[in-house]
């Protein structure tokens, strides 16, 4: 599968609010064919890292591609070494890693004024429903697809995921 593909697939794990801020690809457009990927989310809790790495591989295999997420292949040290990673993986088939990590996160605070009713003679009726104030937090991935061949990042992408 093209890696353009895979890493729409990833920003689609994020929702459907999800947007590409960024994305870069090597110049003259070729696009490599991974087909049996590896899974990394680099995050320091390993119940969020192991479940982002098994929704984004879950949502890979639905798309027909050969994906395993990380903690599977794996020990904590080898993802903290990428060429240890990289050795190990090839060794196992692996043909490429898509790997997503967290750049930022930012609060927006959103303010709602009050409902009016009523309206009489250029005077406006009472309020009601009063105002209050939302907020909600964007969070922002760079997903990026490495090719374990020859060690070369071929596709990356920075989204914002509303949470």
């Amino acid at each position: 599968m093209k890696v353009m593909s895979l890493v729409l697939i990833a920003m689609v794990a994020c929702g459907s609010n999800t947007s590409i801020e960024q994305s870069w690809k090597p110049p003259g457009g070729a696009s490599a064919e991974l087909r049996k990927v590896v899974t990394v989310m680099l995050w320091k809790n390993p119940g969020v890292r192991r479940s982002a790495e098994d929704e984004l591989a879950a949502r890979l295999q639905k798309a027909g591609v050969y994906a395993v997420p990380a903690y599977t292949v794996l020990s904590d040290q080898e993802v903290a070494d990428p060429a240890l990673a990289r050795t190990r993986l090839q060794a196992q088939g692996f043909d490429g890693a898509i790997v997503m990590r967290v750049i930022g996160r930012e609060q927006q605070i959103h303010y709602m004024p009050p409902t009016y009713a009523g309206y009489w003679g250029g005077a406006y009726g009472w309020g009601y429903g009063g105002g209050y104030v939302q907020t909600e937090t964007i969070v922002r991935l760079e997903t990026a697809a490495y090719s374990l061949r020859d060690g070369q990042l071929v596709y990356s992408a920075m989204m914002s995921c509303p949470s």
